[in-house]
């Protein structure tokens, strides 16, 4: 038994906001709020993990499904959200019908179900969905202390304007006259002179320069998983982005990570053996050691069509809806 780490540092070079659904009742006029490590206002931020798997999650879904098509098998809706989002339900429930309970499927059937997945389709083995838990574990990135008190702010406050002079300029009469209508509308229900000069919330952001701790492991890896990883990466490396105001310039980072590999024994301490490096930043994607034999055995899989591999294979519907 063994386990696959990446383990190093992610590298901010551009602002980075996150905003969750808001769990510490800040009021409607304070910034939107990273998530804390802790209620306390002065608590660590830190970029959460459903942010980093996602787009490792969104990146290793495009490379798979974009192999797929180019080999006359494109994946359909269904699996590609299963794939994609971990979701599986396709239709409403229709009124006055019994949701199908969990377990009327016997155990063993289930756990058959489940070996079945994880051997044929490894992609959804490492992302998971409901009754096959994933072996793909991301974790939260922390800015180091020694970033400073700087590893956080908050983002200047957007302001929403009326058009500029010389756009009015090229309006038509009526255009001109439904504008000037709507500016007074808006100005009577927003008590404002214009109506547009609005001030938005602004947001908490990790800020440019920032360096964070971040961690990644694999479970039950092989040649293909790890390989597969390791191109959501060189996916990612030709826009690392993530997170939100991405028109602002916002969510650009690189990534610096130690691979390992972790050999667990009966009656044994853990050996951890060095298994290479992973260097990623806009258009640059390196890698050395023996990541490059892994990804090798992927894109090995991916130019003969993923053989023996069925990408569309998932828990039923009645089960994981």
């Amino acid at each position: 038994m063994h386990t696959f780490t990446l383990e190093g540092h992610l590298f901010a070079r551009q602002p980075i906001a996150v905003a969750p659904p808001d769990p510490y009742g800040s009021s409607e006029e304070s910034p939107s709020r990273l998530p804390r490590a802790g209620y306390s206002l002065a608590s660590s931020r830190y970029i959460p993990a459903s942010t980093l798997r996602n787009a490792i999650r969104h990146a290793l879904v495009s490379v798979v499904a974009g192999v797929s098509a180019e080999h006359g098998k494109p994946i359909d809706l269904a699996p590609l959200l299963v794939l994609s989002k971990g979701y599986i339900k396709m239709k409403k429930k229709k009124k006055g019908e019994k949701k199908t309970p969990e377990n009327t499927k016997k155990t063993s059937t289930r756990l058959q179900q489940e070996r079945e997945i994880r051997e044929k389709n490894p992609i959804l083995s490492m992302l998971g969905i409901w009754g096959v838990p994933a072996e793909l574990s991301v974790g939260n990135a922390f800015p180091k202390m020694d970033s400073g008190e700087d590893a956080w702010g908050v983002a200047p406050k957007e302001v929403r304007k009326p058009l500029e002079t010389d756009l009015e300029s090229l309006l038509v009469p009526d255009d001109m006259s439904l504008y000037t209508q709507l500016l007074d509308e808006s100005a009577d229900s927003e008590k404002d002179s214009t109506g547009l000069m609005h001030l938005g919330r602004g947001w908490e952001e990790i800020q440019a320069g920032s360096h964070c701790d971040w961690k990644l492991s694999l479970h039950r890896p092989d040649e293909f998983k790890v390989g597969a990883l390791l191109a959501a990466f060189r996916h990612l490396s030709a826009e690392p982005v993530i997170g939100g105001h991405r028109a602002l310039g916002r969510g650009l980072f690189g990534v610096d990570l130690e691979a390992s590999v972790i050999q667990h024994r009966l009656l044994e301490a853990p050996q951890k053996q060095p298994a290479g490096r992973v260097k990623v930043e806009r258009g640059v994607f390196e890698i050395d050691g023996d990541l490059a034999r892994y990804l090798e055995a992927f894109d090995a899989s991916a130019k003969a069509g993923f053989p023996g591999i069925d990408l569309t294979l998932a828990p039923s519907a009645s089960e994981a809806a």
